[in-house]
This record gives structure tokens, C-alpha cells and sequence, in this order.
């Protein structure tokens, strides 16, 4: 399995008692699912530039680079 499939699937394991014929639940799980899904990616992303990420205090992803632009 992949990491998005992984990540998908671990959304769903998590939100084994909704229904996914009611579209309110649908929409919390593809809104749980986005979620994961972005994060995974900015952590890549944190990874490739050798940084980090963290989260302000309004909830807000920094994704910190270690890359200093001072000459």
C-alpha cells in the first residue's frame, strides 16, 4: 500500500462508525482525509528542505526551512 492509500485508509479505519451513504459524514471523513493528506505533504516538503513544521498559536501551519537567506 502506499503512503496516500495508508493514510486514506487509516482516515477511514478512524471513522469506522459513520455511514458513508449520509452526506454529512461523508463530508467530515473527505474533510479528515484533506486534512491528512496536507499535512503529509508539507511534512515532505519540511523533510526536503531539511526544516520542520509547526503550528502558530492561531492553529496555522509554519513550515520552518533551516535555509538562511542572509548572505
Amino acid at each position: 500500500m502506499n503512503q496516500i492509500a495508508s493514510i486514506v485508509n487509516d482516515v477511514l479505519e478512524s471513522y469506522d462508525g459513520c455511514c458513508l451513504d449520509n452526506e454529512e459524514e461523508r463530508s467530515v471523513i473527505a474533510n479528515a482525509v484533506a486534512s491528512k493528506l496536507t499535512s503529509a505533504s508539507l511534512q515532505q516538503l519540511a523533510d526536503l528542505l531539511g526544516g520542520s513544521i509547526e503550528v502558530d498559536n492561531d492553529g496555522q501551519a509554519v513550515v520552518y526551512t533551516n535555509v538562511s537567506l542572509r548572505g
